[in-house]
């Protein structure tokens, strides 16, 4: 095994930080005439050259060389050759289990396998842990050994002295050593490794820590405290010292808290090992080196422990700015992008206060709204009201008076906004809106000219009709034979393509539309309702069954009529051959919205095409060769109801067939 580069240094600086510790403890902490130590600082030491080692030969390295110059510090200090060995295998076994036990549980941890220091609870906890049970470990296996061994060792050699003496060493240089190596590591690098995830410097605000003033105060009072306490020798009065722990974490850097709780617990051990303090009248050495060894642990670890809770909090509130921040700037650029959009954009409370909006739709804020027709639209109308009750509102046309005088009209669509509640109505609702008075008039215009063409396409169209029939007529006066079967066939063809030509010029009207709607209560059964008559007009009424309790719609009467005559003539026309058609249409009322179902016994219609069926000139591929039609017809419905502020959906029906889901305003 060989040490290279930079390892070399840690090989070197590790054997005799542990070689001095070790030592050093034997020669300055034994009590009385025990030949074993008060603490031993050197299982912390070599826990730390441990971590230092990079690489697993290295750590190996350091593991078998930190237990010969355990065993030697032991020899060279007076301890018998069976004594040495077993204080030093002892070592190793508890440095082995404290390693391992870190990589199981603080993986992230600096010298572990992360860059991380001990500034959370969690990984403060698994140091402890992993430090509690190594010593514990190594405390079993040594006492075991030295009573089967070395009978004759004096007292000091048991469990809880070995365990209580390793533990304090490896809490008092480990943990604090391991701050100390990180606070280092940060000040070579100029700053704070963003990767340890800890909070201090940049992140954490100063006015936190102590400053100077109060550091000073801190340190003379704790010198006055420990000073009274040891020199009055009252134990009942060692407690008090906790408090002064407490105001050192709570206002120093936790490397900083650290060292003044180790240094207050060397200067504990110093004075009970001169005899002095309220640890060193007790009744046994053991009992004096218990108690001071708990007292040292208490105040290194409560130290600690607040301080590790403030760099939580302070690094929660280092989270919480960070999330602040980027908030505010994903706000200011919501901000800026909505104000640079010409749609309007609002956000409407369930009291029809404008909580939020961008400049285009202050100006719809700021105006009465009306219907296209004129008509005033009452507050429940509003595409605000109607999301916060019936859901998503699709579109909606509205007009309003400009500022210039001139009328405007307005598409709006709208969504509920729960805002964070759950269950019941909606908070709020967030209403888009588009100014397509432009559109509107070019609609106008195109429906004028569709018209007009429409009206010039029929005048010959229905001339070529006339002469086909009269044609047809004549050829049946011709004598029986393949030339007057030749010339019917054709006659009959061209009649047909007539009749699509016819067809296809009513959906190219329908689907130019009217720019304008003119709502007005639409009822749908009974002996004059709309539907009524479409079964009449379409010669269907044995086949249309309608639901007496059908509700009445808010909607205009034009663009209804062709909604329902397009859904009723498919519901007729898309039937397996020999298959009587049979349409049922039903419909409820929830919210302000009437749902209507149009269900038929159809051929149905495939699951993967119950969306692409409503696009312009789409035909489903399972109907487009054996049934005629121009594609259009579906469109046109989707258009209607979306002009309405409704829906449209395809869904199947149970047994075959489809069933069409319309919504629209009820009356």
């Amino acid at each position: 095994m060989s040490v290279r580069g930079g390892g070399a240094t840690v090989f070197v600086a590790g054997a005799l930080a542990v070689a001095v510790l070790a030592v050093g403890a034997r020669v300055s902490t034994a009590i009385g005439a025990q030949s074993l130590a008060l603490v031993w600082p050197a299982s912390g030491a070599s826990l730390l050259w441990l971590l230092a080692s990079r690489g697993p030969r290295a750590r190996v390295t350091s593991l078998l060389a930190s237990t010969v110059v355990i065993g030697l510090a032991m020899a060279v200090t007076g301890a018998g050759g069976p004594l040495a060995l077993i204080v030093a295998g002892a070592s190793g076994l508890q440095l082995a289990g404290c390693f391992l036990l870190l990589r199981r549980l603080t993986p992230s941890l600096l010298g572990v396998g992360g860059s991380a220091g001990l500034h959370d609870l969690r990984s403060l906890v698994g140091f402890l842990g992993a430090l509690l049970v190594g010593t514990l470990a190594g405390a079993l296996a040594a006492s075991g050994l030295i009573e089967v061994l070395v009978p004759d060792e004096p007292a000091g050699s048991g469990l809880g002295d070995w365990w209580g003496r390793h533990f304090a060493g490896a809490v008092i240089v480990g943990a604090v050593g391991h701050l100390g190596w990180e606070w280092l590591r940060d000040h070579r690098r100029g700053g704070v490794d963003a990767a340890a995830g800890r909070p201090e410097r940049s992140t954490r605000p100063t006015s936190t820590y102590a400053r100077w003033p109060e550091v000073a105060a801190l340190v003379a009072v704790t010198a006055a405290a420990y000073g009274f306490v040891f020199a009055y020798a009252e134990a009942q009065l060692a407690f008090a010292l906790v408090s002064v722990a407490v105001w050192a974490g709570a206002r120093l850097p936790t490397t900083w808290a650290g060292l003044l709780s180790a240094s207050c617990g060397v200067v504990a051990c110093a004075f009970t090992l001169a005899g002095l303090g309220p640890f060193a009248g007790l009744d046994t050495l053991q009992l004096n080196a218990l108690v001071t060894q708990a007292f040292v642990i208490t105040v290194v670890l409560t130290t600690l422990a607040v301080a590790v809770g403030r760099d939580e909090r302070l690094a929660l509130l280092a989270e919480l700015a960070e999330a602040n921040r980027d908030k505010d700037a994903r706000i200011e650029l919501l901000d800026a992008v909505t104000e640079a959009m010409d749609e309007g954009i609002a956000v409407v409370d369930a009291d029809g206060r404008v909580v939020r909006s961008n400049r285009a739709a202050r100006t719809v804020i700021r105006s009465d709204i009306y219907r296209p027709d004129g008509s005033r639209l009452e507050e429940h109308e509003r595409p605000s009201f109607r999301a916060r009750r019936e859901g998503r509102v699709v579109l909606q046309d509205i007009a309003i008076a400009a500022a210039d005088g001139s009328r405007r009209i307005l598409s709006l669509r709208a969504v509920p906004l729960s805002q964070g509640a759950t269950g019941g109505e909606a908070q709020a609702a967030l209403v888009v809106s588009r100014d397509v008075t432009d559109e509107r008039v070019a609609q106008d215009r195109l429906s004028e000219f569709a018209e007009v063409a429409a009206h010039d396409l029929r005048t010959p169209l229905t001339a070529t009709r006339g002469w086909v029939e009269q044609a047809a007529d004549l050829v049946q006066d011709l004598a029986p034979g393949p030339a007057r079967d030749g010339l019917a066939h054709a006659l009959g063809r061209a009649e047909r393509t007539a009749d699509r030509m016819g067809d296809l010029i009513s959906d190219l009207l329908a689907s130019a539309g009217k720019a304008t709607l003119e709502p007005e209560e639409v009822a749908l059964g009974g002996p004059d309702g709309l539907l009524t008559q479409i079964g009449r007009e379409l010669r269907c009424e044995p086949y249309l069954d309608l639901d007496p309790g059908l509700p009445a719609l808010h909607a205009d009467r034009d663009l209804t009529h062709q909604l329902f005559t397009n859904l009723v003539s498919n519901a007729v026309k898309y039937v397996a051959p020999g298959v009587q058609p049979r349409v049922e249409v039903s419909g409820s009322v929830h919210g302000g919205r009437a749902v209507l179902r149009v269900a038929d016994n159809g051929i149905g219609v495939p699951e993967d095409q119950r969306e692409q069926i409503f696009d312009r000139l789409h035909r489903a591929p399972s109907s487009a060769g054996a049934y005629v039609g121009t594609g259009l017809g579906l469109s046109i419905c989707r258009d209607v109801v979306e002009r309405h502020g409704g829906s449209i959906r395809c869904e199947p029906r149970p047994g075959g067939g489809t069933v069409f889901v319309v919504e629209l305003a009820a009356a």
